[in-house]
């Protein structure tokens, strides 16, 4: 599994020391981080997830490559659903588990991000 915190800081414009200054960690441990080599304390991931607006998934790497989303988003393109059907799986996703939330919070998060 490989973090996306590298990604994410250079997307954002930031050094290792700012990001690590931003969380309250030393710029040497963000770039163990970075290399997976160091394990990232729950407080931190939590900052980390904040200050990127991402859910903690996304910052630990457990994401959907893009070949994945492309795929499910041609495929959700191709699919003809009409107001009604989105007004049930919405009222739906008051049963969903926790784990479902954070996929469906990526997938509108991508959608919103490429506007589709």
């Amino acid at each position: 599994m490989e973090s996306n915190i590298k990604n994410l800081r250079i997307k954002h414009g930031l050094t290792q020391k700012d990001l690590g200054d931003i969380v309250g960690i030393s710029q040497q441990v963000i770039s163990r981080m970075e290399r997976n080599r160091e394990n990232i304390s729950v407080d931190v991931l939590i900052k980390l997830a904040s200050y990127f607006h991402v859910s903690t998934d996304f910052v630990l790497g457990y994401n959907l490559s893009d070949d994945q989303i492309t795929d499910w988003l041609q495929e959700m393109q191709s699919l003809s659903i009409d107001k009604d059907k989105i007004i049930s799986l919405i009222e739906w996703t008051d049963h969903m588990q926790q784990k479902d939330w954070l996929y469906l919070w990526f997938i509108v998060h991508i959608m919103n991000e490429k506007q589709l």
